[in-house]
């Protein structure tokens, strides 16, 4: 099964923001619905590719971690980044955590 979580929103009052915690919760929770609902088995992974740096909704590290870490459970999380705008760091360390 292959989801998107669109993690790109546009507020009225500024340029587009990228709300990481909240597009990698969502596919947590889609991640546990697919698997109960739909009776799918496999690994479970997530595939998260990003242009930038969490600038929208929860953008403190150690609270993304946590929350990153409890809604993907025991799922893989794999992140590709692209562009100088992109947190390197931050998709290393929750790939890291996430395997």
């Amino acid at each position: 099964m292959l989801f998107l979580c669109d993690s790109l929103s546009t507020p009225s009052w500024s340029a587009p923001a990228t709300d990481i915690n909240a597009a990698l919760v969502k596919a947590g929770t889609l991640l546990r619905n697919s698997s109960s609902q739909w009776g799918v088995r496999g690994v479970p992974m997530v595939i998260f590719l990003t242009d930038g740096a969490a600038n929208h909704g929860v953008t403190h590290r150690e609270t993304m971690r946590g929350n990153v870490r409890e809604a993907l459970g025991s799922a893989a999380l794999f992140g590709l980044a692209f562009g100088r705008d992109a947190d390197y760091d931050l998709l290393r360390q929750l790939s890291l955590e996430n395997r």
